[in-house]
């Protein structure tokens, strides 16, 4: 095979190496030996894609794979399309029943009964803390009045809060964890509750340290001092 055979062939007549072996009766193989052998230089990725797709033999072929590709899609049911492509289908379900369920769910939150039974819900879901636990238990050791409501027994203004007067008086205590809680919410949580009448006490973790400081803070409630 001469030089001049092969230019002419692949660049003069734009053939790949695959036509030239079909139309010399020889191998792709052999066909690439000769060419890297006579130093011909090959095509670019990019340039023997754009020659490949410029040809009209290869614009019918995908035509008609594309066609049939096309026929036999849309003679599926959704369902059989949902098996070819899940992840699209699954998703489009799931987008289509939670705005259902958000939907009702707001109707629903309209209602205060399912507001109050949601809230004690998600309270048991959600068991007292230990430190909760431990200031229930410097209560009941001091007996003061006041009572854990802390699983949704109490809700004032769409918020529970841990501990409430038993003995008719309007005063809450909150038990706030530095790292769920900051100081500015414990200031917008007394300022609400004193809309509805409650005077808060917002209690920390380091206020379970010291047993005189914390029945101090709890007696000044009871008698209205903040």
């Amino acid at each position: 095979m001469s030089y001049e055979l092969l230019y002419s062939l692949y660049w003069g007549g734009r053939l790949s190496t695959r036509e030239i072996a079909k139309r010399l009766k020889k191998s792709q193989r052999t066909i690439m030996y000769h060419m890297e052998k006579l130093g011909i230089p090959r095509r670019s990725r990019s340039e023997a894609c754009t020659l490949r797709s410029s040809k009209p033999e290869w614009k019918r072929k995908a035509s008609k794979t594309w066609i049939k590709r096309g026929e036999r899609f849309s003679q599926q049911t959704e369902f059989q399309r949902g098996i070819g492509c899940p992840d699209m289908f699954e998703a489009k379900r799931k987008r289509r029943a939670s705005q259902v369920t958000r939907e009702r769910n707001l109707e629903n939150w309209k209602n205060p009964e399912y507001r109050r039974k949601m809230l004690r819900m998600l309270m048991t879901v959600n068991p007292p803390s230990k430190a909760e636990l431990e200031l229930k238990a410097f209560i009941e050791k001091h007996g003061l009045p006041f009572s854990y409501v802390g699983d949704g027994k109490v809700i004032i203004a769409g918020k529970c809060p841990d501990f409430i007067n038993n003995n008719g008086g309007k005063q809450v205590i909150e038990f706030f964890g530095f790292w769920k809680h900051t100081k500015e919410e414990a200031e917008e949580r007394k300022k609400l509750f004193r809309q509805y009448g409650f005077d808060t006490l917002i209690l920390w973790y380091e206020d379970l340290k010291n047993e005189t400081r914390l029945l101090s803070k709890i007696n000044n409630l009871i008698g209205g001092i903040e």
